[in-house]
């Protein structure tokens, strides 16, 4: 698709140049001529270059209007993509602010006081057994 629309951009913006290029051959090729030099071979084939070049402009409109569909169709599939990340990064922001670290409001206080709630802990843990619990590792003594 990428490719085609590439193609079709590269048709319509080049259009002017290669007409004027056309129209410089063609001129060239009448000055050769009025010179009496042979240049039939060189006519014929830009005779067919222009005719090629013609038709390819008068389908370059059709074929854009049909892969427009394909890319309408392609623009909503990566919409609703983007819409979906964008809701599965909504649920993780929440779910990860409800998190015991997002939940203090920055007072000094609370903070000591969740500090001292987790030294509270590990230090009764570590009296009632001879092993405490590190973040998944244990310390024996």
């Amino acid at each position: 698709l990428l490719k085609v629309m590439g193609a079709l951009h590269d048709i319509l913006s080049q259009q002017d140049d290669m007409d004027l290029s056309m129209d410089s051959l063609t001129e060239s090729l009448v000055f050769l001529q009025e010179q009496e030099i042979d240049v039939k071979e060189q006519s014929s084939r830009l005779v067919k270059m222009k005719s090629d070049w013609q038709g390819i402009k008068k389908r370059a409109p059709k074929i854009k209007a049909g892969v427009r569909t394909f890319q309408e169709r392609e623009g909503r599939k990566i919409k609703h993509e983007i819409t979906k990340f964008g809701e599965k990064i909504d649920l993780f922001r929440d779910t990860f602010k409800k998190m015991c670290f997002f939940q203090f409001s920055g007072e000094v206080d609370e903070i000591d006081m969740a500090y001292s709630t987790c030294l509270l802990y590990t230090s009764d843990a570590a009296d009632e057994e001879d092993s405490v619990d590190l973040g998944g590792r244990r310390s024996t003594e």
